[in-house]
């Protein structure tokens, strides 16, 4: 993730929300294991070789900025403008559409979380907006 050029808000806002409560130690492993690639403690020769071909220093510097930067996107934009929590369960999604259980609702539901973690849907109304959004026949 650290070698890419240029990172989504989606990106980050994913990585935080599948990893926050491992993140500190993503970081800690990362820097362990460039580290030790560096200090010659790597079993793969290609790998080596081809790390090596950097400066070390500035390889290590660089993924300290980026830990920052992601730790920066936490605390600035994720834990302030990020609804983790779905605004709507399962029972709401077939209640508002007018359906009965089934993988349809799992999948309107997902895609919600999906469009909530991306900062697109921050609120009920707005959530209630994008299902009614979906294209929904219904079976008999």
């Amino acid at each position: 993730m650290w070698k890419r050029e240029k990172l989504t808000d989606k990106d980050k806002s994913f990585f935080w929300y599948k990893n926050k409560d491992i993140a500190v130690y993503i970081f800690i492993f990362s820097l362990g294991k460039l580290c030790s690639l560096f200090n010659g403690n790597c079993y793969n020769s290609t790998v080596k070789e081809g790390m090596l071909k950097n400066n070390s220093k500035s390889e290590i510097e660089r993924l300290k900025k980026f830990i920052v930067y992601l730790q920066r996107y936490y605390f600035d934009v994720y834990k302030n403008e990020i609804v983790e929590t779905p605004l709507l369960n399962g029972k709401e999604i077939m209640e508002i559409l007018n359906l009965s259980s089934g993988r349809k609702i799992g999948e309107i539901k997902s895609k919600l979380l999906e469009y909530q973690i991306s900062g697109l849907i921050k609120s009920k109304e707005e959530a209630i907006r994008f299902i009614r959004s979906f294209n929904i026949e219904k079976s008999d």
